[in-house]
């Protein structure tokens, strides 16, 4: 079976790492990115089956970054899943349009586990090959 892509965007560089040498270790491929925006881009170069992120980012927060992905076609069917912490709300990452919200660290066991059930359903987006990154950041 092939190796399922996983963007994780964390503004946490030992976070970040650790995260990734995780999945990485438990089978998937692992791009990241610091932040929101970097993330936004990597959407159309890794073309990722699920984005793992930090709802505590800075610049644009978890819940913007979700709803501008559910708000464009081409990315709106990727699983997300939102890590929160302290005062996040779950219920707010769910409405934002996250498949799922992990409560950190209390649920960090749980991520690989749903990784591994988001990853296995993912429906195909549609493909767009005439906007770019650069496009959608000017909107």
């Amino acid at each position: 079976m092939e190796r399922q892509r996983i963007l994780i965007i964390e503004k946490q560089p030992e976070m970040l790492e650790i995260l990734r040498q995780w999945l990485q270790g438990s089978g998937f491929e692992a791009d990241t990115a610091p932040d929101a925006e970097t993330g936004w881009l990597q959407l159309y170069t890794c073309r990722p089956a699920l984005v793992l992120l930090n709802q505590d980012l800075e610049q644009l927060s978890g819940y913007q970054f979700i709803r501008r992905v559910r708000a464009t076609e081409k990315f709106s069917l990727i699983p997300i899943v939102a890590m929160i912490k302290g005062r996040d709300s779950a219920a707010e990452a769910l409405r934002a349009g996250a498949t799922a919200a992990l409560r950190i660290p209390g649920e960090l066991g749980a991520i690989v586990p749903t990784l591994e059930r988001l990853t296995r359903r993912r429906p195909e987006a549609p493909d767009s090959p005439t906007r770019t990154a650069h496009d959608e950041l000017d909107q």
